[in-house]
C-alpha cells in the first residue's frame, strides 16, 4: 500500500503540460504521420462497380494500370465470410486473435490481387 501512495505522491509532483503544449504535441504527431511516405504497392486504386444493394455489392475492381480494359474483381467481405474464424478460449486473448486473423486476411488479399495483376502483365504486357 505504501508503494501506491508513493507513486501517487510522485505523480502529483510531476509537472503537467498546459493545454497549448498538449495541442502542440498532438499537432506535431499528426504532421509526422502525414509526412510519412505511403507504403509502396503495385495495386491500382480499386473501383466499386456495383451499388451496395446489388447482389455483387462490395466487389472491388482493380483495373489494369496500363488501361487496357482488363480488370480483377474480388469481394473481400464474401471471402472473409467463407473463412473459418478461430476464437481462443481465453477472453483476454480474443482481441489479439481477431487482430492477427484480420492481418493474415489483409496479407492474403493483397497477395491475391498482386498475383492476378502480375499474371496479367506476363500474358498481356510482356516485358513491362
Amino acid at each position: 500500500m505504501d508503494d501506491a501512495r508513493d507513486l501517487e505522491a510522485l505523480t502529483a509532483r510531476m509537472p503537467r503540460p498546459s493545454g497549448r503544449e498538449l495541442l502542440a504535441e498532438v499537432e506535431a504527431a499528426r504532421r509526422a504521420a502525414e509526412s510519412m511516405p505511403p507504403e509502396p504497392t503495385t495495386l491500382p486504386m480499386p473501383e466499386s462497380p456495383y451499388p451496395l444493394g446489388h447482389p455483387l455489392g462490395g466487389t472491388l475492381r482493380f483495373p489494369c494500370p496500363l488501361g487496357c480494359g482488363w480488370h480483377h474483381d474480388v469481394n473481400p467481405g464474401r471471402a472473409a465470410a467463407q473463412e473459418r474464424t478461430v476464437l481462443p478460449a481465453d477472453p483476454e486473448r480474443l482481441e489479439a486473435a481477431l487482430t492477427a486473423q484480420a492481418e493474415v486476411r489483409a496479407v492474403m488479399f493483397r497477395a491475391g490481387v498482386e498475383t492476378a495483376i502480375a499474371e496479367h502483365f506476363e500474358q498481356a504486357h510482356p516485358g513491362r
